[in-house]
């Protein structure tokens, strides 16, 4: 499993005091002590079930074998040799396979499990990258849902965006007219109708920034490994609402720029 060694050694089958009393240790184990890994070393324990105390000859770097929302538990490692209780309360075998021929070597395995270990007991295998990459199912499943649903509100909202600005943009067609013929260009035009929903969009914005860090930050509380809520998504939202804001609105705006100028001033 390419677990890292942190301090100490691995526990060696030919000697004969890591198959009786020798462990591995994670780091989560020794902080758990509150020990130094100097006196880990040092110290012998009891695990509970076993009134033999166990020295510790080799600590491992922690590593995760639930979802990341579980903070990684103290982890003892025996030799199976070690006593009978070892030996016959093994439920789980991990085997390392290699990967020219990984469907077949499995078929072998089933059948030397079914002839040779166990014949009552049923063969069940998964793969452990596999399993692991369970855990991230309902989050994969949630990204899914959330970017199909932000999709149709940004639809519906620049629709309704679309909507709201060709009404206004086409009660202010006089207003737009007159500028036109005092020399305004078609650039201070549009800018000029399009910069007070850049000001909706860039205060609505704002308010919900707060609101979204924090359901954010609620959210990954929820998991023991964590990132820092980054501030870039929020400014690429920004940005990108101007962008979006100003396409839309600049469409009728340019349009209301080409305006017949003797049908808006006729009666001036």
């Amino acid at each position: 499993m390419n677990i890292k060694l942190k301090k100490g050694r691995w526990l060696n089958p030919k000697l004969a005091s890591d198959t009786i009393n020798n462990v591995l240790v994670n780091e989560s184990f020794v902080k758990q002590f509150g020990w130094t890994d100097e006196q880990a070393f040092k110290n012998e324990f009891r695990p509970g079930f076993d009134d033999k105390p166990y020295k510790i000859v080799g600590i491992v770097k922690d590593f995760n074998v639930k979802s990341l929302k579980s903070a990684v538990e103290p982890m003892i490692f025996f030799h199976y040799r070690a006593t009978s209780w070892k030996r016959y309360n093994v439920y789980n075998i991990q085997l390392k396979l290699k990967p020219d021929d990984i469907d077949g070597t499995v078929k072998r395995i089933k059948t030397y499990w079914q002839n040779n270990v166990e014949p009552g007991y049923p063969f069940d295998s998964y793969f452990v990258d596999k399993q692991f990459a369970k855990t991230f199912e309902k989050y994969q499943k949630q990204q899914t849902l959330f970017t199909i649903l932000n999709a149709m509100v940004l639809m519906v909202a620049l629709l309704g965006l679309f909507a709201l600005s060709s009404l206004m943009i086409e009660q202010k067609l006089k207003d737009v007219a007159i500028r036109k013929t005092l020399g305004a260009s078609d650039g201070t035009l549009v800018f000029g109708l399009t910069k007070q929903f850049l000001w909706i969009t860039l205060i609505a914005v704002l308010i919900s920034i707060p609101i979204s860090y924090y359901l954010m930050n609620e959210w990954l509380k929820d998991f023991a490994y964590r990132i820092d809520m980054p501030v870039f998504p929020f400014v690429l939202s920004l940005i990108l609402l101007l962008i979006l804001t100003f396409a839309v609105v600049s469409i009728k705006a340019y349009k209301a720029t080409k305006v017949n100028l003797v049908k808006y001033l006729k009666y001036e």
